[in-house]
């Protein structure tokens, strides 16, 4: 007896189930493999900010250089500054960091403007910690633990740099005048319709990122967990050290 074969409506049905399937599965799939690049990714912060107490100790309590430091060489980065601490610079790059300038041959975007360069790191700098600021040196600060050292950088941003600018964040009535250009504001470091910066790269893994704080532990957080504005005590939430 010859076998009977699939009708078409039968077969029209199977293909509505895999469809079905596929519908519920894929963004579970797509989640558990954002999950797992978080994971690698809050591996990196760990071995940076163990790199970076190991730096301190070595250093008598005093941060890394960035790269704004020594006329803007790229020698004096923190990527190259803590490089003898750290096994493989694979640990500067987080999985999900699709930046174009990791490839390289991009002019830098204004205001920094200058040589094509590659994408440094997707971790970038508090920098409030920087050599010129008052608290290059680690004692000054006192909540080690509520303050946030690094963040994950946007993929935008100019690969002419290391660091994002905290004071140049929220309302006018809290932006340091002295670094802080009114015309660079909109345009380079925050938006004001959404209440956000545009340097760092928010919502990367299943809605927020992953941050090292000052006592250099490393902890996923979303946006609305590090950031408020309490004029004129609290500027910039968990990115001030002087909260």
């Amino acid at each position: 007896m010859r076998a009977r074969g699939f009708t078409l409506i039968e077969l029209l049905v199977v293909i509505a189930i895999i469809v079905v399937l596929s519908a519920v599965l894929f963004p579970v799939f797509a989640q558990a493999r954002e999950k797992a690049r978080q994971m690698a990714c809050m591996s990196n912060c760990r071995q940076i900010g163990l790199a970076f107490r190991m730096y301190t100790d070595d250093h008598d309590g005093y941060f890394p250089m960035s790269y704004h430091a020594a006329g803007n060489s790229g020698a004096f980065a923190w990527t190259y500054r803590v490089q003898p601490y750290i096994k493989s610079r694979a640990i500067y790059r987080c999985p999900s960091d699709h930046s174009k300038f990791w490839d390289g041959d991009y002019e830098s975007p204004i205001p920094f403007v200058g040589p094509n360069r590659r994408r440094l790191t997707s971790y970038y700098y508090n920098a409030w910690f920087r050599e010129t600021k008052p608290y290059a040196y680690e004692v000054t600060v006192d909540k080690v633990s509520q303050v946030i050292l690094f963040a994950e950088a946007s993929p935008d941003v100019s690969p002419l740099n290391d660091h994002f600018h905290t004071w140049c964040w929220g309302s006018e009535e809290t932006w340091d005048r002295e670094h802080c250009y009114p015309h660079w504001w909109r345009q380079y470091y925050w938006d004001p319709v959404k209440n956000e910066t545009t340097e760092l790269n928010l919502r990367v893994h299943n809605g927020g990122a992953n941050y090292i704080y000052l006592d250099f532990h490393a902890k996923w957080r979303r946006w609305e967990q590090v950031w408020w504005q309490r004029l004129p005590q609290v500027r910039f939430g968990s990115f001030d050290p002087n909260q």
